[in-house]
């Protein structure tokens, strides 16, 4: 087999949790499902690419931010044998900086969604 070959077999299965992303809009037009199912998307995807790291939504804390600061995150990959979360509950977790490795955050953005971070400022 060739390396083509072997790539050309690889995608499809690698892009199969992103394409779901498309054929959800069949079933609704509703943003904010579209988008929250998106996210979880990506983050299964990352998941899979960086095991046994977590891949969590929720905040990152440290001594600056708390309590007022602590923004919203999509996607937060962390090590919990760095050090382990303050809380984890399903895909939620709140997570203190030192564990982080990277996060994310996505930058699309509805008018409704918008509308709601506007009367939280």
């Amino acid at each position: 087999m060739t390396g083509q070959e072997f790539l050309d077999k690889i995608k499809d299965p690698l892009a199969c949790d992103l394409l779901a992303n498309k054929t959800i809009k069949a079933f609704t037009t509703n943003s904010d499902l579209i988008g929250a199912f998106a996210e979880a998307s990506v983050r299964q995807l990352v998941h899979r690419m960086v095991a046994p790291l977590r891949v969590s939504r929720g905040t990152i804390i440290y001594e600056d931010n708390c309590p007022e600061n602590t923004p919203e995150i999509d996607a937060i990959i962390w090590a919990p044998y760095l050090l382990p979360s303050l809380f984890e509950v399903g895909e939620f977790a709140v997570i203190y900086a030192e564990a982080r490795l990277l996060s994310l955050k996505s930058s699309v953005a509805t008018t409704r969604g918008r509308e709601r971070q506007q009367k939280r400022h």
